[in-house]
This record gives structure tokens, sequence and C-alpha cells, in this order.
């Protein structure tokens, strides 16, 4: 059994009192401990993402991808204001579809009186496919409804929520009182309702060490006395003026020795009222202190270290608050009102809360006789012992899995109604015959399919919306553009005789490789198409001269072959029948319901938005997909050595996706991400004209890789990011190194702050981190483990590492030419070679300062510098190009291509990295696949990627370095055995697995 815990209880302001405390630890329990048979799954409304952030952290693996539904509404949808009406009406539909959409078999409210100032959303309807379950805290509002229902909107809409909870199959009550007020003031049957309790947090614990005060309570809170403490809501019913009044009744002696503590988030009416209460009991404002919302790890230092809990409530639907202070360890006085008997369990422990000086009186006992504190104390310590969240759960189950199953068919069936049949036919060029044909049968009208679903207009999008059937008549070669159209409006394909041979290689056709196959696909002229449809189609038609055997079509969608301008009668059966049979057709019905009421109120964008709404509930349909974030090298692809591992890394993936795995480059734009198709067409050497760039929508299963280093447009991006991976998108990040952090003065301060930015956002979001160097990944591990930035679900991305790659076919690879004064010199003495961009970290003034001392000493030697321009080198620039050796010992090759640098390499003598510090060293690799000896600044980065192969050296003086080449060339060493490197391939595989493997599932 499918049971799915709606969470808004704990995602509204009730987050912060006793009902989102209880959802989240009966939630846990009950994932924790579950009955065999049960599947639990936890909804988040994602119109709350930082408390659907809070509690997907605070539930941890239980509510992991595979096992949470976050869902999308609408803004604007509180009952408070009558201008949210139809908004609503439409949220609630929309709620309910997604949650029957997500097969569950139980949806369980957590909360059902909610939504009156905030966006909650409750359906209002009972759920066609599952059985419906709500939690009952309390109906005190109906006890006091000129307190809490003295407006006439105000009470409407808690009708409907008592409407709601009465239209439940099942209410589980969190105390006796609780159940038996709900049978007695609603009528309903006992047997629905069920006491199933609650339990106590195990944080609520006595400290090991309880001690004198806290130091941090006095600085904090401003606590320097022993306090009586309260903790709870400050509405009316909690009768806090009055536990005020009874402080300021006690005894002078005992008052002037204490103070009032008041735990609770407050409103600013409710603070006026308790700050009015204070002055009309005449204490110093110093006594009574107003602590707001503490964190859980204050609030049990604080029920710990109280000499007195007092809980004055008038009305308690069970009284979480007093069973943590009891399970703290502390001394509890409460009221005798509703359940509070049930959970203190001591009569004398209790008082009338309507009796200030009795109140005030149990008090001064339990202040002043410590008998009776310690036998409070005691007591309360075994009392809160019979109170466990996993016996609550066990409860929980035994009466969710005591429902009669009534999720039949009929139950499905009584939704629909029959009516007179409408046809909206959307075509890829002319109507065809038979849309005339069945118009004696029923209402058909024409339209031609846009090129993509974004262009859809709204008057099309109304038009779809109000239609009983819609058919897609197209030829065989334009079917690429189905899956996009069904996933939005599910419907029937026609498809006709095709004028394109299926193999003519057509632009039609490739672009239906591309939906088909993915890009790889692409490149196979000769692959039969296979068309994921998907449970979004209705059936398929194919017509005379079309035969079904040129798609692969999954076998589960319903076909026929037949002339649908010969048999119009055959075609509107097969509308009505695979319609009614299809699970497309409750989201049909449900535009249908909408459609009515909210086209006559409803501006057309706010009508899209729901229906775009509706689409993201469906689950997903297509194959899970990595999508390739190249936002940076898409735009401007500067040549760098992130940017070649980029392009190398992302061709393989292209050409041999990993099983399973579709590969989607995509890139940040305008606010949006949209797939990069051009970009990547471009990349494959075929025409980019062929596809467009769409927006992407993400989905459960996919994993968005931040492949690039996208640090422009990450701010922008990370509300998406967080976004998607709510959703379940899982996130990974390739990190090069991190040098702006380990070498700040190598750095412009804006780079700096760049490059920081980027690592807490990415840091925020990410479930990976994919170095390029075990170094790398344990500075990485170092930097998180000390506070870099928080966590989005409350845990610490998983860190790796994988090895970049060198392609060997690159070094066999015809040499280009170069330029005739630097061959010369090449040829004429031995060569120092350095790649990579002019930056302070890279040391070329350094490598050119131990060339000069060479040259001073005589020693004939060139040094060539292969790099681009890079930050902080102006005066490094200057003296390149003025130094007197240039273009005679001295060369600064600012932009080569490939082939001359290959011609470089085979002409150097030695390859010099006197970096201070590098993620990899790929020059290194290079050099070494080609047996070019490597002189290297002793770094254990290069240590881990090169091994024994260079000769290492240290310091940072010129003459050091000086020194180090004197040697070498006046006695050339042999150079180390050479070493295997992964090439591109294995390296974009190990980072494949890597991605799989640490991928949240």
């Amino acid at each position: 059994m499918k049971l799915l815990l709606d969470m808004q209880g704990a995602q509204s302001q009730s987050r912060y009192r006793g009902i989102g405390r209880y959802t989240l630890e009966l939630g846990r329990a009950m994932a924790t401990r579950p009955l065999p048979g049960m599947d639990l799954h936890f909804a988040l409304n994602m119109q709350f993402g930082e408390a659907a952030d809070a509690a997907i952290s605070a539930l941890g693996p239980h509510a992991d991808t595979a096992h949470r539904l976050c869902y999308r509404s609408l803004e604007d949808v509180s009952f408070v204001a009558p201008s949210n009406e139809v908004r609503r009406h439409a949220a609630e539909a929309i709620v309910a579809h997604a949650f029957e959409q997500s097969g569950a078999d139980v949806v369980w409210y957590s909360s059902v009186v909610e939504g009156y100032h905030e966006d909650v959303v409750i359906p209002a309807r009972s759920l066609h496919t599952a059985r419906s379950v709500a939690t009952l805290y309390d109906l005190i509002p109906l006890h006091e409804p000129d307190t809490y229902l003295n407006h006439p909107r105000l009470r409407h809409w808690y009708d409907t929520r008592v409407k709601t909870l009465m239209q439940c199959d099942l209410l589980l009550a969190i105390s006796e009182w609780a159940r038996t007020d709900a049978i007695d003031r609603l009528g309903l049957v006992p047997e629905r309702v069920v006491n199933i309790g609650a339990g106590v947090d195990p944080l609520f614990r006595p400290p090991a060490i309880p001690g004198p005060l806290a130091a941090s309570l006095a600085h904090a809170l401003g606590v320097r006395q022993p306090y009586v403490l309260y903790n709870g809501g400050l509405d009316p019913r909690k009768n806090v003026p009055r536990l005020i009044e009874a402080f300021a009744r006690l005894p002078e002696n005992v008052r002037n020795r204490h103070q009032l503590v008041i735990v609770g988030r407050t409103s600013a009416e409710q603070m006026a009222t308790l700050s009015a209460a204070v002055r009309k009991a005449g204490l110093p404002a110093a006594t009574v202190i107003f602590a707001g919302y503490v964190s859980d790890q204050m609030l049990v230092e604080l029920y710990a270290r109280c000499a007195l809990f007092v809980f004055p409530s008038l009305l308690e639907g069970f009284g979480l608050s007093p069973l943590e202070a009891m399970s703290c360890g502390a001394a509890v006085l409460s009221s005798r009102a509703a359940s509070l008997a049930e959970v203190v369990g001591c009569e004398d422990a209790m008082f009338d809360p309507t009796d200030a000086l009795a109140m005030s009186e149990k008090m001064r006992q339990g202040l002043e006789d410590p008998g009776f504190n310690a036998f409070l104390r005691h007591h309360g310590k075994a009392q809160s012992a019979r109170f466990s969240w996993q016996d609550t759960a066990a409860r929980a189950y035994q009466a969710i899995d005591a429902l009669p199953d009534r999720r039949m068919a009929s139950a499905r069936s009584s939704a629909i109604t029959v009516r007179a049949s409408s046809v909206v036919c959307l075509h890829s060029g002319r109507p065809p015959g038979w849309v005339e044909a069945i118009r004696g049968l029923a209402k058909c009208e024409a339209a031609e399919l846009p090129g993509d679903i974004s262009q859809a207009s709204d008057a099309l999008r109304l038009q779809l919306v109000a239609t009983d059937h819609i058919v897609y008549a197209l030829p065989l070669s334009d079917v690429w553009r189905m899956p996009s159209w069904l996933q939005a409006w599910p419907g029937t394909l026609v498809i006709e005789h095709d004028a394109e041979p299926l193999h003519s290689g057509g632009s039609a056709l490739f672009r239906a490789r591309y939906r088909a196959g993915g890009y790889a696909a692409c490149l196979d002229p000769l692959a039969t198409i296979p068309l994921r449809l998907g449970e979004r189609c209705l059936g398929v038609v194919f017509d005379e001269g079309c035969s079904p055997t040129a798609l692969s079509i999954d076998p589960a969608v319903p076909h026929d072959c037949f002339s649908p301008a010969t048999h119009p009668d055959r075609l509107i059966s097969r509308l009505l029948a695979w319609r009614e049979t299809s699970a497309a057709s409750s989201e049909s019905r449900l535009l249908d319901e909408l459609a009515g009421d909210a086209t006559a109120r409803l501006a057309d964008d706010e009508l899209a938005a729901i229906s775009d709404a509706i689409v993201a509930a469906r689950p997903s349909a297509h194959a899970h997909r990595w999508l390739i974030d190249v936002s940076q090298i898409a735009r401007n692809d500067l040549g760098t050595g992130v940017q070649r591992v980029v392009r190398s890394v992302l061709r393989q993936w292209l050409l041999h996706p990993p099983l399973g795995i579709r590969i989607e480059p995509v890139a940040f734009v305008e606010g949006h991400f949209r797939f990069a198709r051009r970009y990547t067409l471009g990349l494959m050497g075929i025409d980019a004209g062929q596809l467009d760039d769409d927006f992407v929508a993400p989905a459960l299963g996919d994993q968005y890789v931040g492949l690039d280093w996208s640090a422009e447009t990450m701010a922008a991006a990370a509300p998406v990011l967080q976004d998607w991976h709510r959703l379940g998108v899982g996130m990974h990040f390739v990190v090069h190194d991190l040098l702006p952090l380990s070498q700040p003065e190598a750095f412009h301060p804006f780079a700096r702050e760049l490059f920081l930015g980027w690592l807490q956002l990415a840091s925020h979001v990410a479930d990976a981190f994919h170095c390029v160097s075990r170094a790398t990944a344990s500075e990485l591990e170092q930097w998180l483990g000390n506070g870099g930035a928080p966590f989005q679900f409350g845990r610490q991305p998983a860190v790796d590492c994988f090895p970049l790659g060198v392609e060997i076919t690159t070094c066999a690879s015809a040499p280009g030419e170069l330029p005739l004064l630097l061959a010369d010199a090449m040829a004429a003495r031995p060569s120092l070679l350095m790649v990579g961009t002019l930056e302070p970290r890279k040391a070329h003034a350094q490598a050119l300062g131990a060339a000069e001392h060479l040259w001073n000493q005589g020693v004939d030697v060139n040094l060539v510098i292969v790099g681009r321009y890079g930050w902080l080198v102006e005066d490094l620039a200057r003296r390149l190009e003025q130094h007197p050796e240039q273009s005679h010992r001295l060369f600064w090759l600012r932009d080569i291509g490939d082939p001359a640098l290959e011609a470089i390499y085979r002409k150097a003598s030695v390859l010099l990295a006197p970096s201070l510090g590098e993620g990899f060293g790929l020059p290194l690799v290079e050099a070494a696949q080609r047996s070019l000896p490597v002189i290297a600044r002793d770094l254990p980065v290069f240590r881990e990627v090169m091994g024994d192969y260079p000769v290492y050296f240290q310091g940072q003086e010129p003459g050091d370095l000086a020194r180090v080449l004197a040697a070498w060339l006046g006695n050339t060493p042999p150079p180390a055995p050479k070493r295997d490197w992964p090439n591109w391939a294995q390296s974009a595989q190990t980072l494949a697995a890597a991605i799989q493997k640490l991928s949240p599932g």
C-alpha cells in the first residue's frame, strides 16, 4: 500500500508550533519503522520552498528522491482574499490531481485547518483514486466561535475545513479528548475516528550535566535568576495573560527571586496584549522575558534548567509542550482543561486555569516546597516515558491498514460525465480529408500544429482545454514533435502517408532521430526510430499507405490501421474508447472541469499557468537525462584548460552515452535553462540550424552536471537549481581547483569573490562534487567541513575525484608550421617550454628570471612561453614584450592552435612547470605522453598525477630554479619510464560511473 503524507503542516507557519513538530516527528517515526507492505512517501508544496528544504533535511534519507513528491501549486490562493477564489479552486483541483497521479492508495493530510492567510492548498473534494486520512488536532474554534470565528469569511473558511475533515475516510486524533469531541460535535461514526496519541522527540532529554544556569541563556535571553517557563502559542486560549497575573500574585520574596520566561513566536498584536498584561500586573519589564521562537537545542536547555514549567491553556487538543518539559526533567504544572489531564496524568500537578489565585498558589508550592518540586520531576519522567512516536506510528499504521479498499474502477468512472464529442485536429500543413468526414458525427475544428510547444498561443491552449479529444494528424517524418506535445496535451496520433521516405535523411527525420535517441542517434541514418510516446498517447491510428512496422512503438500504446476518411465512425469509436481507458483521461476531465469557471474569470496567462501546473504533476515519462551545463563555453569558448576538459568529456558522452542515459547539454539564458542544441550540434560538426534551443522542463530522475565552470550565471541560476533539487534532480559539479581560495593573492578581488560565490551556491545544492585530483578533493572536503556553506537538505555533498584524459591520437597528428624565427631558434639550441595562461601563480616571472641567470652565465637556451594574456601580469607582459632577448631566445606565443603546439612539443627539450598551484597539470601529462622531460615544482598534485616522472625543484627565487636548470642542461638525465594515463574516453567513463554512483535515489 502506497501512503502519501502531505507535509504542509510542517511547511506553513504551523511549522513553528506543535502541529509542525507533530507532523515531522510522526512522519520520521513512520518512515523509521514502516509496517510491512506499507510504502511511505512525503508530499511537499513547492510554494514553500525553504520550508520544503527544512522538512527534507529533517526527514533525511526517508525523503529521498524516490520517496518524495514535490508538487507545484499556484500563488495568491489564500482564503482571506475573496479575489483569490477562482485561483484557489483551480489550485485545489491541481493538488488533488497531483495526489491522484502519484499512484497513492492513501493520502494523509497532516493539517487540514490551514490556508486562511497562507497559500496552503487542501483539496476540497474527495480523491477519485485514493482514500483520504487526516490528522485531527482539535475543534477548539467551535468551542469559542466568538473568539476564533468572529468574521463571516473566517467562519466560512473554517466550515470548509471541517467539511473536508468530515469527508475523510479516517481521522487520526491526537488525544482521546479530541476524538470524543469530534464524534460528539460532528456526529461522526466512532469507528472513523481513532486516537493515536503523540510522542516526544528523543532530543527532549535532560542534559548529561545539568549544572548551574547556562551562560548561553543569560547572554541570549537575559535570564539571570531561576525562572518559571512557558512555551507554546500566544493566542487567547493559551491564557498567558492570566499566567502573568498569577506570577505577579506570588509572594514578594518568591517573585523577586525568579523571572518569568515566555517562549513562542508572537505577532505585534499579541506582543501588545502581553506587554499590557505585564504593566497591569505591576511587574518590572526585566522580570518577564519574551524569548520569541527558539531553537530546539535552546528549548531543551530552557526546559531542563527551569525552576518550574507552567502550562495554563484553557483548551488543548493534546499538550506537546508539557510532555516535552516533563521529558527534559522539568517540574510541570498544568491546567486540567481538555486533553491535558491525559498528558500530565497527575491531579496534584493541575489547577483551574480560570482562577489566577489558585494558579499562583500552585506555583508557589512548586517553587517553595522542595519535596513537591522533586515529586513533580520524578512523576514527569515516568509519565513522559509512556509516550513515544514509535507507538504513535504503530497505532496510525494499524488504523490505516484497517481501512476498507474503496479504490474501485466504478469510483473513478462515477466522476465521468458522458457528453457530445468535440474534436480538435492539429495538423502539420493542411487539414486532412477526414476532418470533413467526421463533422457529421462530432464538432470538429482544425488548427496547424506550431513548430514547438513553446510557440502555442493562448488561444490554441484554450481551444485544447475546451475540447473532448485532441487528434494529431502528422506524416511519419514529422512524428518527432509528438513526445513533447503529448506530454503537455494527451491525445490520439493519426500517422499519414509520408512523401519523405523514412531513410531519406531529411531535416524532419533528423529531428525525429534526435527526439527518439539523442545526439548519438543523429549520426546513425539507418536506425529504426524508437518512438517513445508513453501513456500520454491515448492511441495511434496508421492511415492507409503507412506501415506500423516503420516505427518502434511501445506495445502498451493501443493502435489500429484504417483510413479515417473512409471510416469516420471507427475513428470516433476509437477516440471514445481510448480516452476512457487511458491514464491521461483524468487530466482531460480535470481540464474540462476547470475550463468553464476559469475561462470566464481568469486571464489567458493565468489559465496557461494552471495548465502548466497540471503538466508539472505528471510522472516522468522519458529516459533519465543528464543535463550538462555548458552556459559559459556555449557563450564564449576561450580555449582554456577547463573548457578543453568540458569539450573532451562532453564529446565522449554525446557519442557514447552511459547506458540508459540521455545526454542533454543546457545553458542558462535570461533567467531560464534552455537546451544548448545549436552549440552541441556545432561541437559535433553538424548543421546547427536543425534543432531549436527550447526551455528545459526537469523531471524526477534527471541529473544536473555542472561540467563547465559557469560562475557568471550561478547567482541567477541558483534559485532554479534549488527548485530542481527539490523536484528530485540530482546535483553534480566538477571542480578543477580551489586556487582562488588557497592562493588569493594570485587573483583579482573580483575573481576571488566570483569563485567563492559560485562555490558557496554550488555547495548549497550539490549532491556530489567531482574533482580532477585527490589533492583538490582533500582541500574541498576540508573547506566543506569547516562550514563553507549551508546545505539545502542539511547533508554535506559527497566528494570524489576522477582523472583527466589525454588523447593519444593528438600526439600522432601532423604538426603545424612554426614561425621561421622560432623554428630556427629551437633548432639552434635547447628550448625550455612553458604552456599555460600568463597569470601570477604560474610563476612565469621566476622562470624568466631563471633564464636570465642562465643567459648571464653564458648558457645558450631558449625560453618559449605558450599562453594567453591572463590577469595581474601587466608588468610581466611589458617585460616580456620589451625584453632584449625577445624573438631571439625568448618567445611568447599568445594564440596558437593545436597543430602548432604539437610542433613546439616535438622540438622542445623540456617542459618547465614552476606553477605555485594547480588543480591537475594537464600540460605535464601531455608532455610525458610525448616522452618530453618535465621539470616541475614539488607540488602534491604533481606528485599525485606524475609520480617520479618529472625532476622536481623547490624554492621561489629565480636562482633556485636556475641552479636546477643548469644542472639538468649540463647532464640531462634519462627520462623516467612513461606512465599510462587514461584517454578521454576512459576519463569520461570514470566520471560517468561516479555520477551514477552518487546520484540521489
